[in-house]
């Protein structure tokens, strides 16, 4: 790699190795201009693990971007105990010895960074620990916003959001972070709350491939197409969509194509209420584990589903299936979540529905119904739901970080 250039460290805690937003669509885009380094924490700290558990790939250059891997796990009695009776210690502990840990790769491997730029949040406290000891810029993606695990070892989701623990750590990110990146205008928002001055901005979770421009109709002899991107989880609907294929009218004229996998309880608890509603593969339908890279050509169907538990977290980030969807051309039917609503209501792309299955019916009629007019409406939009216009944003804070002082 040219050493004249400056030095771009993405390192991540909770993402894989190959995550969409952080290594396809950001990383390979920087690259571009910087000397481009991912650092992932992993169990055994040998190898990077893909999206898909069985898949592995060795540490090394992938697509320009030098992959390397830090420890981030370490086991022992004392730690266990702490963790479960003395949170706070075992937190203090267990952040030095994950600096320790970052430190060891970028010494053995003589990786001086210009930038740190960091996506989960349990990382800021090392990420903080990192920036006064190398003298680098810092910056904060707050693309996501799991308040389950994301803020105090040992606290619930629901104690943690009633003591205030929880916007205490967030704000401390926010403010020790040069820039802070976040995914939507209602994040957006907040984060200048706590900041007050124009160092933040918004990257949105934007579609990297092509848009699909084809204009589509329905055939009502045939079964209908919904499509899901993604693994099938609790959090992402799993129950609605359960519960809408029990529906005669449902099951008579829509199929569910699901692109990607069901694992551990929600695969358990999917073959239960198959088996229970009786419904066959014919109804829904997976394709198994996808390369990203290979995701739009496994999109095959006529509409996108967007059905997520009434969560914080869909309330404050944008999720990849979104731009996913209206950049391959299909018309979106999502439960009400934020700023993607407002977007689909908005520029008209799609309906918006409740989290019960009359209104995902009703919905999903008067989708096919007036197809035409929200296929029309996607199409006459998709330029901006794609990353090229956020890859220049991306390059903006860059540069503007660097001239910072």
């Amino acid at each position: 790699m040219d050493t004249k250039k400056y030095n771009v460290l993405h390192i991540t805690l909770g993402h894989s190795a190959f995550d969409c937003r952080i290594f396809y669509k950001e990383l390979r885009s920087l690259s571009q201009k910087y000397n481009c380094y991912e650092l992932c924490g992993v169990a055994d700290g040998k190898t990077l693990t893909t999206m898909h558990d069985k898949l592995k790939i060795e540490q090394g250059i992938h697509d320009n971007i030098c992959c390397l891997a830090y420890k981030s796990e370490k086991t022992s009695f004392i730690l266990s105990f702490l963790k479960r009776h003395r949170p706070t210690l075992y937190k203090r502990l267990y952040n030095r010895y994950l600096t320790q840990q970052v430190l060891k790769v970028l010494n053995k491997n003589n990786i001086h960074p210009d930038i740190i730029h960091f996506h989960d949040l349990r990382f800021m406290y090392v990420a903080i620990a990192l920036k006064e000891k190398l003298g680098c810029k810092l910056i904060f993606d707050s693309h996501e916003f799991y308040f389950a695990y994301s803020f105090n070892v040992g606290f619930t989701e629901k104690s943690c959001f009633n003591a205030g623990y929880i916007l205490s750590d967030w704000s401390k990110a926010i403010k020790a972070s040069d820039y802070v990146i976040g995914c939507t205008k209602t994040m957006d928002n907040l984060i200048s709350i706590i900041r007050q001055d124009d160092n933040h901005g918004i990257v949105y979770n934007t579609a990297m491939f092509e848009a699909d421009t084809k204009q589509r109709s329905i055939n009502k002899n045939n079964k209908i197409v919904l499509v899901h991107e993604g693994s099938l989880e609790f959090s992402r609907g799993l129950k609605l969509m359960i519960e809408i294929f029990c529906d005669e009218y449902i099951r008579e004229h829509f199929q569910l194509r699901i692109v990607g996998t069901i694992n551990g309880e929600e695969k358990k608890y999917f073959e239960q209420k198959c088996q229970e509603y009786n419904i066959e593969e014919e109804n829904i339908y997976f394709t198994g584990w996808v390369d990203y890279l290979d995701v739009p050509k496994e999109m095959k169907g006529d509409i996108g589903i967007l059905f997520f538990e009434k969560k914080l977290n869909a309330f404050y980030s944008m999720p990849n299936k979104f731009y996913n969807y209206l950049a391959k051309g299909l018309p979106v039917i999502a439960t009400h979540c934020a700023d993607f609503c407002d977007m689909i209501e908005k520029k008209q792309t799609g309906v918006v529905v409740e989290r019960n299955v009359e209104s995902v019916k009703a919905g999903l009629i008067k989708l096919v119904d007036n197809y035409d007019y929200y296929q029309r409406n996607v199409l006459k939009s998709q330029d901006e739901y794609l990353w090229s216009n956020d890859e220049k944003t991306l390059f903006a804070i860059y540069e503007q970080v660097l001239k910072t002082k």
